[in-house]
């Protein structure tokens, strides 16, 4: 899954897959962006960041402040090798 301009979608060129050293399980598979998603995901990033720039820093670190309380609460979700397997939509 690839996120562009505010969405989760498939990635649309080759195929490709996680594999754990540990015991050679398959962590996570997906595709790769093709070339007209990555450009439409410079393209959003371009688009998006004037508004960005002009957010005071005290927005922006309300916005990582957030990720972080997000990444603390799911942590244990996110550290499963075998959740993140068997349970993509986690991530969406």
């Amino acid at each position: 899954m690839i996120y562009i301009n505010g969405k989760w979608t498939e990635g649309k060129s080759s195929s490709f897959s996680s594999i754990s050293p540990l015991d050679n399980k398959l962590i996570w598979d997906g595709n790769y962006a093709s070339n007209s998603q990555v450009l439409n995901a410079i393209n959003s990033a371009h688009a998006a960041f004037p508004d960005w720039n002009k957010r005071g820093l005290d927005s922006r670190l309300k916005i990582i402040q957030r990720f972080y309380t997000l990444l603390e609460i799911n942590k244990e979700k996110i550290k499963d090798p075998e959740l993140v397997t068997n349970r993509k939509r986690v991530w969406r």
